[in-house]
């Protein structure tokens, strides 16, 4: 038989092989090396080295593991003042022509009603799974209710949505969050104890935190702990934009003076709290 194929003999067929296979292993190593280095610049920065978090890496490290997305507290309830004076012009603002629409903020007024939520979304920021392990009050300062002065508006209030629901019993001792159901209903389930929240990389889920308090007037602001990877931990602060939340319990017939909507519903009139029983929206004697 013929020992060569092409003009070329069998020795020199092999050499022309191993060649091609050194030049294919070095052409996919080459390939491999490229999209490692593509993978890396695109999860840590062209610039920056690989942070290993966890089993996973981060594409930034140092950044906090959850995201307030949204924070909505309501401020515009009847008002509680301690000066009269401010209270006469919150209703005298009402009453003007550049009255105020949606969110008022009256100067040294405090929300007057014994319940009040807030309402937070919170988004994932790892690659890791994260799991909020409770959500708390802290700090909580109590004092008595504002009954100097009341100016009681017309409002409406809204609301919905698909919310995780708790519940915060600000007279207790150990003010810890409880199951909520939709109808309002308190339940004696501690919330963590049955549920667990996690979040993954830009998850979003909602709470509504209910916030109440029969005897005191309350500032506070709210702690979320969280952990991820194998033994990361973190907690992050809520409060109502860098001010603890604040309201005190509505106490319409022990107010010293009190300013309620009139016949017309849209002013407000000071009349006397020990005699008047009007029915105002959100406002109850």
């Amino acid at each position: 038989m013929n020992n060569k194929k092409n003009g070329k003999s069998k020795k020199q067929l092999a050499k022309s092989r191993r060649k091609r296979r050194q030049w294919l292993i070095g052409a996919a190593g080459a390939s491999l090396l490229a999209v490692g280095g593509w993978i890396a610049a695109t999860l840590s920065g062209a610039m920056e080295p690989l942070v290993p978090v966890g089993p996973a890496v981060d594409k930034v490290a140092t950044s906090d593991a959850i995201k307030v997305d949204q924070m909505f507290f309501d401020t515009y309830w009847p008002m509680a003042f301690e000066d009269a004076g401010k209270a006469e012009r919150f209703a005298a603002t009402i009453n003007s022509a550049d009255g105020p629409t949606g969110q008022a903020v009256p100067d040294g007024g405090v929300p007057a009603v014994s319940t009040n939520p807030a309402i937070v979304y919170l988004r994932g920021n790892r690659e890791q799974t994260i799991t909020i392990t409770d959500i708390r009050i802290d700090p909580l300062e109590r004092s008595a209710p504002i009954t100097n002065a009341l100016v009681c508006p017309l409002v409406e209030k809204g609301g919905g949505g698909d919310l995780e629901l708790l519940d915060f019993d600000l007279d207790s001792t150990q003010p810890i969050a409880h199951v909520m159901e939709e109808n309002g209903t308190v339940t004696n389930t501690k919330y963590f104890s049955r549920r667990m929240v996690t979040l993954t990389k830009n998850e979003k889920v909602g709470f509504l935190l209910n916030f109440h308090t029969r005897d005191h007037h309350v500032r506070f602001s709210v702690t979320v702990d969280y952990q991820y990877g194998s033994n990361e931990r973190g907690s992050m602060k809520l409060d109502n934009n860098g001010q603890p939340f604040e309201f005190t319990p509505l106490k319409r017939k022990d107010s010293r003076r009190l300013w309620i909507v009139g016949s017309t519903g849209t002013q407000v009139n000071e009349v006397d709290p020990r005699t008047d029983d009007a029915p105002v929206t959100n406002c109850n004697p």
